[in-house]
């Protein structure tokens, strides 16, 4: 038995002792000696009785029994059952199995109603128990057998022959039933009430009659012609894999599930394209043969849990072709290896047409067959359009049915000729050499011999390489890159490679070479390129290449992908030796422990405390036994095995281990975020280059922003995106990076940001920030901010590359008036109208337009050039327009009309003066006086004086007031001389304070499409 069998089944075994009632201990060890194989188990649901098939394989007791309404079994060893396809029929006279070994003895409960009998018969190799309700059935059967039904049977054996001369059935003796014959070689009448003979595979069983009628069918079978061809449809309650395929003039359908099938449908059709429908009584499986005239070809699907099946004219071509591979075993005989997904039930049927024996193994997956026939030596593999079917040519042939697939050997080596041989390198190389693809990674003989030797077989291969001739050059290659492989020189080995490849392009279609690439790849941390390689599907039919898939799978952060090849490629790992296959169940553990598979990884690490392993291995088991402690909540056992994993020996587990001593400490609270992250920022560089590095760095910067850290958090964060920017969780960072980034200038805590730091973190991340409305919005929030802190240049530059690069339409030409604004503010006047002009634009709604207008005129003042200011305000609208315009005046010198516009901007404030004048009033109070002394009218500046003499007293302008107001003669000259100091003082303060306000309170800048 394979050690991953064993592995499956002590584990199934250990699983249902835990679930059954009050069991008795029993230990791993002795389950690996006496378990047999697992026995899968299946039922069906019968008029008046409920059936249990047990396809049993090995030697054996049991006792079947029924007390208390329990149906008991009791085996004379532990035996595993698989009970998954138990449940896919309700039984009405059988409950669910529950199962436990006392003593020693497998023992299987099922509830069942008062009254009810049983009958058992063996099968071929399978038991079958029939639990039978009260009444006439249950009578019915008797009268058959003379016996009554019930009640205690005596011990039945299965598995092999009886004593010579002994009465097996009496005395309990181990019995092995004689093929396709009944198991009834008793003389005792006890043996001969339970045990009903095997029906004859030909003759009639009343369980599938066969029957055209309807009545007590389990699915109905329907008929369609399409194209002039018949097509079969079989309607199933519940999926059920399926065969189907032709053998002398006969389409064959075979399902792995025994069922009475409804052939009335059919037979009303049959003309001269079907000439003949019929059910074969089998008790495993249901078995139908139709009769057609020259068919070519057949097409198989399955829609749900309906199958239908086309005949065609032209050849078999299935959707999916099965792929057969050659493999080596440890004897050095040869198998074939068949790949495939969930195989059902192993069937022998009899031919009755050709008089010959054939074997079928019906696949669930839709269309799944092989388009030619393969012929070896001892045995052929049929076309078919769905399913597996082989003829034997020899007694000699074992078939073995494995969770991935089938295996064909026999008892002797298998006589395959090599034009049948899949997955040699000779093919490529022209040498007719075969390659092993049993393992097709054999890296202990590629080895050659331990270190002592390694200079020598070195020497010897590279002698070889120089002396051979250039035709054979790449075979003298290929020694050397396992060779170098083998000693885990994944450079050397990859050297030679690269060689080969480009002697003979042609060797990237080798499966062989590209394992071995893959391997290489993946020992040098390539994992993309080791993927390409080892996943390619040219490898599929290699069994042990999945183990090495798992390796790539878990290195690349796909924890769950790794355990499920793993689950595929463990049977073959007992064929590598001890170190190898810890490498394998240590890459395993760790994926289970990623995942949470808890009793996965529980169960490996038992297996590897007893493995003899190397420091380096123990390391990292110790570490891995800590994970699994943690998870258990067991934390001192945990935080002991982390701080013994020995860093001599492994630095990345030791690294790990102080990782997950620092993580969990901080996780509880026992040490603080700063300690946390010191002790984890001096593990940075014990190990990098693969997922521990990106795991520490992801932690490590997730602390650092949960504790304000903004840029250490950012930083951090970066160097993983940066190092690992490939894959799932590269990008699940890069994702909370940005999400950070945008909260750190839109949230809510975002003004408690600096705007120094603020405007030091956008530089430096500037690359987070987010597409579309939110970076605009970012952009617009910090440029307030720098405002309000008159870093105006730096304010400036923001909106500058947002308006030049990010926006377009009203958006931009909204953004751009801002820009102006702070141009305007940082006293460049050139920069705000090279803006305006650059974002002018014929179609903007009327609101943005008018912003536009009143900032270009301000622009225009600021360039002395009034009379465009003023021509631009004709039509634009808004108290901004007056205030404006007396600038443009004041700035124009034109006396007349800001003496005008500011008396009307003043009005009748005179008769108010309770409340004091605002600083923007005694500004236009200052003008006014300035206007009319420069017109020489005494008598209005009289009228100004008499009305805000006293409000003018003190504050703003005051002395200037007076003087410009004062009945005596002034000079011209005294009067331009005080017009141009206030001019001086005064020039922007009328807009200034507006537009840094406008800033200060966020003006909203949300374009309005209003026309």
């Amino acid at each position: 038995m394979m050690w991953g069998c064993k592995l499956v089944t002590s584990f199934l075994l250990g699983l249902a002792v835990l679930l059954a009632p009050a069991p008795t201990p029993w230990s791993a060890s002795a389950s690996a000696q006496s378990v047999s194989p697992t026995v899968a188990v299946r039922s069906a649901e019968h008029s008046g009785y409920s059936r249990i098939v047990f396809d049993i394989r090995g030697r054996y007791r049991h006792q079947t029994t029924i007390e208390n309404n329990r149906l008991i079994m009791r085996f004379d060893r532990p035996v595993l059952f698989n009970f998954d396809r138990l449940g896919r029929v309700p039984l009405a006279n059988v409950g669910v199995p529950v199962q436990r070994v006392d003593n020693g003895k497998q023992i299987i409960e099922f509830a069942v109603p008062e009254g009810a009998t049983l009958r058992q018969f063996n099968s071929g190799t399978s038991l079958v128990i029939d639990v039978l309700a009260p009444g006439e059935e249950a009578r019915a059967v008797a009268a058959v057998t003379g016996q009554p039904i019930g009640g205690t049977a005596p011990d039945t054996a299965t598995g092999i022959a009886p004593e010579p001369g002994g009465n097996a059935a009496a005395s309990g003796a181990e019995i092995q039933p004689a093929p396709g014959r009944a198991a009834n070689g008793a003389a005792s009448g006890a043996q001969q009430a339970i045990v009903i003979p095997e029906p004859d595979p030909l003759a009639t069983v009343p369980d599938f009659p066969g029957g055209d009628g309807g009545e007590g069918a389990d699915f109905t079978v329907t008929y369609e012609v399409i194209q002039g061809l018949p097509q079969l449809s079989f309607d199933w309650a519940y999926p059920v894999a399926a065969a189907a395929f032709l053998r002398a003039g006969y389409l064959w359908v075979v399902f792995d599930e025994p069922a009475r099938a409804d052939l009335s449908a059919v037979t009303p059709y049959l003309n001269d394209r079907l000439l003949s429908a019929e059910q074969i009584p089998n008790l495993e499986a249901t078995l139908l043969r139709f009769r057609i005239a020259e068919a070519a070809g057949l097409q198989a699907m399955k829609q749900g849990s309906r199958w239908t099946v086309s005949v065609r004219n032209a050849p078999m071509d299935p959707n999916k072709s099965i792929m057969l591979a050659r493999q080596e075993t440890n004897d050095d005989g040869t198998r074939i290896f068949i790949p495939l997904d969930r195989p059902g039930s192993k069937l022998r049927l009899y031919d009755p047409e050709v008089g010959d024996e054939i074997l079928v193994v019906p696949l669930i997956g839709s269309g799944v067959g092989i388009p030619r026939s393969r012929r070896f030596a001892q045995f052929e593999v049929l076309a078919s359009a769905q399913g597996l079917v082989m003829q034997s040519y020899s007694d000699q042939i074992v078939i073995t049915r494995f969770s991935n697939g089938v295996a064909i050997g026999s008892v002797a080596n298998l006589a395959l000729s090599a034009p049948q041989l899949s997955g040699r390198i000779g093919e490529v190389a022209g040498n007719g050499t075969v390659v092993d693809a049993r393992r097709i990674i054999e890296l202990d003989k590629w080895r050659l011999g331990d270190l002592s030797s390694f200079t020598a077989r070195k020497q010897q291969l590279f002698r070889a390489l120089a002396n051979d001739e250039r035709s054979n050059i790449n075979n003298r290659r290929w020694d050397l890159a396992r060779f170098y492989l083998g000693h885990r020189m994944a450079s050397e080995a990859l050297a030679f490679l690269n060689l080969m490849i480009e002697e003979d392009p042609t060797l990237s279609e080798s499966p062989p070479f590209l394992a071995v690439r893959g391997v290489s790849l993946f020992r040098l941390g390539r994992l993309e390129g080791a993927r390409q390689d080892l996943f390619e599907s040219r490898l599929d039919a290699e069994t042990d290449i999945y183990l090495w898939r798992a390796m790539v799978a878990e290195a690349s952060g796909n924890p769950q992908e790794a355990l499920q090849l793993y689950e595929r490629g463990r049977e073959i790992l007992d064929l590598y030796d001890d170190l190898a296959k810890a490498d394998f169940q240590l890459v395993a553990t760790r994926a289970a422990l990623d995942i949470g598979r808890i009793d996965f990884a529980n169960w490996e690490l038992a297996w590897l405390r007893r493995q003899p392993l190397t420091e380096y291995q123990r390391a990292e088991d110790d570490y891995l036994e800590g994970r699994f402690l943690l998870l258990m909540g067991e934390i001192p056992e945990a935080m002991a095995y982390f701080d013994g994993v020995d860093e001599r020996a492994n630095r990345r587990a030791a690294a790990l281990a102080k990782f997950a001593l620092a993580n969990s400490s901080f996780e509880r609270g026992e040490i603080s975020a700063e300690d946390a992250t010191e002790e984890m920022e001096q593990l940075r560089y014990s190990w990098r280059g693969d997922l521990f590095e990106l795991t520490l760095l992801e932690t490590l910067g997730n602390i650092y922003l949960e504790n304000g850290e903004y840029r250490h958090g950012l930083e951090t964060l970066r160097d993983a995106v940066t190092n690992f920017p490939a894959g799932e969780r590269g990008r699940a960072i890069a994702g909370r990076m940005s999400r950070e980034f945008r909260d750190l200038f839109l949230g809510a805590d975002a003004d408690n940001l600096p705007p120094i730091s603020a405007l030091a973190l956008y530089y430096d991340f500037r690359e987070l920030t987010p597409l579309g409305a939110d970076g605009d919005q970012m952009i617009r929030r910090l440029t307030d901010r720098l405002v309000s802190v008159d870093l105006l240049d730096r304010a400036a530059d923001l909106l500058d590359h947002q308006v030049r690069f990010r926006l377009e339409g009203a958006a931009q030409a909204l953004i751009a008036t801002r820009l102006a604004k702070i141009h305007l503010l940082n006293n460049a006047p050139d920069k705000a109208m090279e803006i305006i002009r650059l974002t002018r634009q014929s179609k903007l709604p009327l609101d943005i337009v008018n912003q536009r207008v009143l900032v270009e005129a301000r622009v225009l003042t600021q360039l002395n050039r009034f009379e465009e200011a003023d021509v631009l305000l004709a039509d634009a609208v808004g108290a901004e327009v007056v205030p404006l315009r007396a600038d443009i005046y004041w700035g124009a010198q034109d006396w007349v009309k800001t003496a005008a516009i500011t008396g009307s901007i003043l009005g009748t404030r005179w008769n108010n003066l309770a409340a004091p004048l605002s600083e923007q009033e005694r500004t236009y109070l200052i003008r006014s006086a300035i206007a009319y002394s420069m017109l020489g009218d005494r008598q209005a500046l009289a009228v100004l004086r008499a009305r805000y003499l006293d409000a003018m007293q003190s504050g703003r302008f005051a002395n200037a007031f007076d003087i410009m107001t004062s009945p005596e003669q002034r000079s011209s000259a005294r009067i331009r001389k005080v017009a141009r100091e206030t001019a001086a003082v005064d020039s922007l303060q009328s807009f200034m304070v507006a537009y840094r306000n406008e800033f200060l309170q966020g003006a909203p800048t949300t374009v309005s499409m209003a026309n």
